[in-house]
């Protein structure tokens, strides 16, 4: 990356490095410039902050399969930012793990507007 500068391609370059290594997270800092790509649930977008120590790691990997759960994971059908509380000082719509009803707030989504 140029000192300072940070264009699309830079970022597809680390996204690609991060996706061929399976990386859960890759920071590149240079004097005052930091990127952190992040790798996410599968579907999700990667995302880039602009703060953060450098680190670079391997997800663990896991001797034996996890056991059947009775836990059924939920999908957004849309990208955006995902909000577990309606402020960041208010407490959240629920926790992991907590049992849901149809038709319940779990959460917030704010998408890019178009």
């Amino acid at each position: 990356m140029e000192p300072n500068q940070v264009n699309l391609e830079d970022i597809q370059k680390l996204i690609e490095i991060a996706d061929r290594y399976a990386l859960v997270e890759l920071t590149v800092a240079e004097k005052d410039l930091s990127v952190t790509i992040r790798g996410t649930a599968p579907g999700a977008p990667a995302v880039a902050d602009p703060a953060g120590s450098v680190a670079a790691r391997r997800a663990p990997a896991r001797a034996t399969p996890d056991p059947p759960s009775s836990r059924i994971p939920l999908v957004s059908p849309m990208t955006g930012v995902f909000y577990r509380a309606p402020s960041p000082d208010a407490p959240n719509f629920v926790e992991v793990g907590d049992i849901v009803e149809a038709g319940q707030t779990i959460g917030l989504i704010e998408a890019m507007k178009v």
